[in-house]
């Protein structure tokens, strides 16, 4: 976990009423996790993270505690809850492998709907979960279906509880892990002119900072009264077609902008729907279908309530990728 963080030169002003607490975190070990660890230590709150095998977690920040247990069974992990005064679940998948029982629905809304019943026996009663932005529109995926599907369990579960929706997720990775934007990278930078681009390329995207995304959910915890109940859509300040953000990555990345060849998504979806299920295989249809969707956010995220400036998709911070 030594992703670069950008610190802001203010202090925002829901840090100025925050309060020790001790948070049990699901996903914590990942590519968002990794941030919003650190910003929760920063704000001197008590982590634990719930691993599925310590020993495939590599080095944690100083004072993070481990409890091993599987999220889908909670008789692995019950005991340790009665002491939290909060969850927050970040689990997630982009794609699925079915042969190995890595499954939306397995991971996305059983493992929610285990954590919850566990959380609520334990007598904890705030949550704050990780969705994706799409989801209130016509799913057009498993993946926003059963993110979907988990929102409607939790609004029934009697918890106080708050949901972040984020656009496309930006900011080096920890070690191992992968974002959108080294995802493109690794296409963009083999040494060819040109690149592929499903249909014209217009949809639009409001990538969204991992430093944000964690300020945002210390805020949810650290102002209730602003954010229990709510649900929020997080996004940038720059809205870009899909051909503007190819051409920010390699701008970022310091290699030539590519010529954009558009390709007809429609006949090459049954042939990528057979290849999807190979791990070799570098998309799936369910991740086209959401990238021509676009993903762009309402703004109901008061970001200034909370003091926070956002960190622009612009070259500078995206400099992790040369």
């Amino acid at each position: 976990m030594n992703a670069s963080f950008v610190k802001t030169s203010t202090i925002p002003s829901y840090l100025c009423n925050s309060r020790w607490m001790k948070l049990f975190i699901t996903g914590g070990t990942g590519f968002v996790g990794s941030y919003l660890v650190r910003q929760l230590i920063e704000n001197k709150h008590e982590i634990s993270l719930l691993v599925r095998n310590r020993k495939t977690i590599g080095r944690l920040p100083a004072g993070v505690r481990v409890i091993e247990g599987d999220i889908l069974d909670k008789s692995s992990y019950i005991d340790s809850l009665a002491s939290f005064d909060a969850v927050i679940n970040l689990v997630g998948i982009i794609r699925e492998f079915s042969s190995k029982a890595v499954t939306f629905q397995k991971l996305h809304f059983d493992a929610t709907r285990e954590l919850a019943e566990a959380a609520v026996k334990a007598g904890i009663d705030r949550w704050i979960q990780m969705s994706a932005n799409g989801v209130d529109q016509k799913p057009v995926s498993m993946y926003q279906t059963t993110k979907l599907e988990a929102e409607k369990f939790l609004r029934e579960s009697g918890l106080r509880l708050t949901i972040f929706r984020p656009s496309l997720i930006f900011g080096e990775p920890p070690d191992g892990k992968t974002e959108f934007c080294t995802d493109i990278f690794r296409i963009l930078k083999f040494p060819f002119p040109f690149v592929p681009v499903f249909g014209d390329g217009l949809y639009r995207f409001q990538p969204i900072h991992a430093t944000d995304v964690a300020r945002a959910f210390a805020a949810a915890l650290e102002e209730p009264s602003k954010t229990e109940g709510k649900t929020f859509h997080l996004g940038g300040e720059r809205l870009l077609t899909y051909r503007e953000l190819l051409d920010a990555i390699c701008d970022g990345s310091g290699i030539r902008r590519k010529i954009k060849i558009a390709v007809p998504y429609r006949p090459l979806m049954p042939l990528i729907k057979i290849l999807e299920s190979f791990p070799f295989f570098p998309v799936t249809s369910d991740q086209i279908s959401m990238l021509m969707q676009g993903s762009i956010t309402p703004e109901d995220f008061r970001w200034e309530d909370f003091g926070i400036d956002r960190l622009k998709f612009i070259p500078d911070n995206l400099s992790y990728l040369r």
